[in-house]
């Protein structure tokens, strides 16, 4: 997936606590930045003491962010290509950083692993995990079938395992003479 840069053209709070409606270049997107805004609480807390001023967000004259610039303060801004990747991982068209990391660990894979498993270089894997990267879809479909075919096998296993005691039950019965009785 080719980096989206977008231009912001307009935005607006939305439905909710901390949701924007984006209107940019190419279209219009919602979505939702309290996360964003609580882990960078020391940057926005003129904002979360006045969670009313959300409404005065607007965008810099570039289109290139959205800010609050109220009370002399003008760091409390958000790029357009963090809020784009923000959408991505919200509408699930992308996994994030670390739900890319924990994908990772529950295979119980290393980076080297999956990098071998999704045939690209390791440090790409890092590029994603970092965030440097927006990972693309194609790769999240890629986790997706290899997450299954994981469970494929862990299935096939117990299948065979079942089999194994079913025909052993089996022999027993007719070397007994029960029959399952």
């Amino acid at each position: 997936m080719a980096r989206k840069i977008i231009t912001i053209k307009e935005v607006r709070t939305g439905n909710g606590p901390f949701v924007l409606t984006v209107r940019h270049d190419g279209g219009e997107f919602m979505v939702d930045i309290s996360d964003h805004i609580h882990a960078a609480q020391h940057v926005f807390k003129p904002l979360l003491l006045a969670p009313h001023r959300l409404s005065d967000v607007a965008v810099d004259e570039y289109g290139s962010c959205v800010g609050w610039y109220f009370d002399g303060t003008d760091d409390m801004e958000i790029p357009a290509d963090l809020l784009w990747r923000l959408h991505l991982y919200q509408t699930g068209r992308s996994l994030s950083p670390q739900g890319f990391a924990e994908w990772r660990k529950r295979m119980g894979w290393s980076k080297k692993r999956i990098a071998e498993e999704l045939d690209m270089s390791r440090r790409m894997v890092e590029l994603y995990e970092s965030g440097q990267q927006i990972i693309p879809r194609t790769v999240v479909l890629s986790c997706q079938r290899l997450e299954l075919a994981q469970d494929m096998d862990q299935f096939i296993k117990i299948r065979d395992g079942l089999d194994n005691v079913i025909k052993a039950v089996e022999a027993e019965s007719i070397r007994t003479g029960t029959n399952g009785q």
